[in-house]
């Protein structure tokens, strides 16, 4: 047993000692919140690592960053909401068509006013106004809209451009991304980490009510999710639970925690603190077999899984 525990230890190091930077800086963030009120609590969420508010509200970036936490500038890049600041700067000619449920314009990301206007009137004064972390929103929102595959080759192209632009403007930015799974083998040297919505609980705009995830989505997310960890990104999953089921929150952020990704329980709104995660995420190192742009493939084993199988065979 003594033997046994010592070759552990000892493979532990090694492959610590061997692995490559983006490997094990996915481990680096282990919570998250996203809270858009007004006026946020800052000293509740100086406990998580990375904090997406609405930088309309009256957090003052420049005073709330540490070394452990850090304020993240939401960005709608996927779609202009009827209430946002600068709805009336945007030029119809930009609106690839409307959310049907909230009304919102969904933009044509191959506009190229558009994607000035993203790094011009959005990204440039949320640098200037000290936010260097943006939260990148709605990467999906063109999938609501009828296109050919052509078409939305072309939208992607354009969500691929915008982001690239941004991370060659400011390469000390920090980015994560809402979705954009389609687009990661193209952007997943730029970005610092992947968010999904609704694993286990989700909230439906349509009827308004929380509820368990349909197990349909439930699995062709969790097919998404998997198949994300082979960037070695971070991996942020918020699901919604009512603000007074506190148990069920408690074991929602555990199913997603146990899969390997960092939780956040939120009310629908994002206007309470929700719960994230008690513990670093377990960490995967995928094994590549081979990458595709379309479809990449992988396995991936946990540390302990690795070391076990190694010394399996040299035992």
């Amino acid at each position: 047993m003594a033997t046994f525990k010592s070759l552990r230890s000892f493979l532990c190091l090694f492959v610590m000692l061997i692995l490559p930077a983006s490997t094990l800086a996915a481990s680096a963030i282990h919570s998250a919140a996203f809270y858009y009120g007004a006026n946020p609590p800052v000293e509740a969420l100086h406990q998580f690592n990375v904090v997406v508010v609405n930088p309309g509200s009256s957090l003052d970036p420049t005073s709330f960053d540490t070394k452990d936490s850090q304020a993240y500038a939401h960005v709608n890049l996927g779609e202009v909401t009827n209430d946002a600041s600068y709805v009336g700067d945007v030029d119809k000619s930009w609106v690839l068509g409307q959310d049907p449920i909230s009304g919102s314009n969904i933009m044509d990301q191959t506009n190229p006013h558009w994607q000035d206007f993203v790094m011009h009137k959005l990204i440039t004064p949320l640098w200037e106004k000290g936010y260097h972390a943006f939260f990148i929103d709605n990467l999906d929102s063109y999938q609501m809209v009828s296109l050919p595959l052509a078409k939305k080759a072309q939208q992607q192209g354009g969500l691929v451009r915008i982001i690239k632009a941004i991370r060659a403007k400011y390469p000390s930015a920090k980015i994560i991304v809402n979705q954009g799974f389609s687009i990661l083998p193209q952007i997943d040297d730029r970005i610092d980490g992947i968010v999904a919505e609704g694993l286990f609980q989700t909230w439906d705009p349509k009827t308004k009510v929380y509820g368990k995830t349909p197990a349909l989505k439930h699995l062709q997310l969790l097919s998404k999710l998997d198949n994300a960890k082979f960037y070695n990104l971070p991996i942020i999953v918020v699901d919604y639970v009512s603000a007074d089921e506190k148990a069920k929150a408690v074991s929602t952020a555990k199913r997603i925690q146990d899969l390997g990704f960092i939780p956040y329980i939120t009310d629908h709104g994002l206007e309470t603190v929700g719960i994230s995660a008690t513990r670093p995420p377990k960490p995967k190192i995928p094994l590549k077999q081979a990458k595709s742009a379309a479809h990449p493939q992988y396995v991936h084993y946990s540390m302990m899984d690795m070391f076990d199988e190694l010394i399996r065979v040299l035992l």
